[in-house]
């Protein structure tokens, strides 16, 4: 499909899946004013305009496409998901408003500060992997987060996370971040991703007894004793550890022995 001429008549259309489909123009979409639910991921999208007036929408997928101003969605007040992946979006100002949002898609594209996203209280879902965010002050806001994605960007202050109680995921991989002391009030953490950052001690991990992931590959861990006290690590629970610029496998043979015997599944660079 190259064309949505054809849908111009359907009036009464409120869900519309138009995904993997190479489109033209978006134009024959501002005739369908009932839409609720629209996936135009991976289409070749760029002027979002003719979606301005779909005030009607709570579902929008926009991935994968060439879209950098999101400016015409700013009125799209009863939004509750928008995925925004894979783009070349700068300016999130427009989504302020939407304050219905509780999952919100931005990983991959040129994003330099989410602050804009203050008001978006009720967002239970958020991601901007792949980005150049350094400051997430604005996270505090958002109290009913369950799942974080910030990896791969600018990060040294994960401060702002301590406070999100609902947390259960947290993807933190590839930043500046020395301390987590932060997650160690986290405690329905279950799957935490902090490899290839500058840490090196694991002893807020000590508290998590609902983790059943952990990745912290690639950092400057020494001790894995927090790992051996944490009561809720056990059978088939994932720790990746490889490559630890501080670890003494001879030192921590005891911790390794005692985690596996545990029916932990650990990497690390040990025999």
């Amino acid at each position: 499909v190259t064309s949505l001429a054809a849908v111009v008549g359907l009036k009464k259309l409120d869900h519309l899946d138009a995904a993997a489909n190479l489109l033209g123009s978006l134009e024959p979409l501002a005739a369908l004013p009932l839409l609720e639910y629209l996936e135009l991921s991976s289409t070749g999208a760029s002027d979002l305009s003719p979606l301005a007036e779909l005030t009607m929408l709570t579902d929008l997928r926009l991935e994968q496409n060439l879209i950098s101003d999101v400016a015409p969605l700013q009125q799209l007040t009863n939004l509750q998901i928008l995925l925004l992946g894979r783009n070349s979006v700068s300016d999130l100002a427009p989504l302020a408003g939407m304050t219905e949002l509780h999952d919100l898609g931005l990983s991959t594209n040129d994003i330099s500060s989410i602050a804009a996203l203050a008001p978006l209280t009720k967002l239970t879902q958020l991601s901007f992997d792949d980005n150049h965010v350094s400051d997430i002050s604005v996270v505090a806001n958002f109290a009913q987060l369950t799942s974080l994605g910030a990896g791969s960007n600018e990060i040294s202050d994960i401060a702002a996370i301590s406070g999100l109680s609902q947390l259960t995921t947290a993807a933190l991989s590839g930043n500046q971040i020395a301390s987590i002391a932060p997650v160690a009030s986290l405690t329905q953490l279950e799957h935490l991703f902090v490899a290839t950052n500058q840490i090196s001690d694991l002893t807020p991990v000590q508290q998590l007894t609902n983790l059943s992931i952990l990745l912290a590959g690639g950092n400057q861990i020494s001790d894995l004793a927090p790992l051996v006290n944490n009561t809720g690590l056990g059978e088939d629970d994932q720790v990746t550890l490889e490559t630890q610029t501080n670890l003494s496998c001879q030192v921590q043979t005891a911790n390794i022995a005692a985690l596996k015997a545990h029916g932990v599944v650990l990497t690390i660079n040990c025999p």
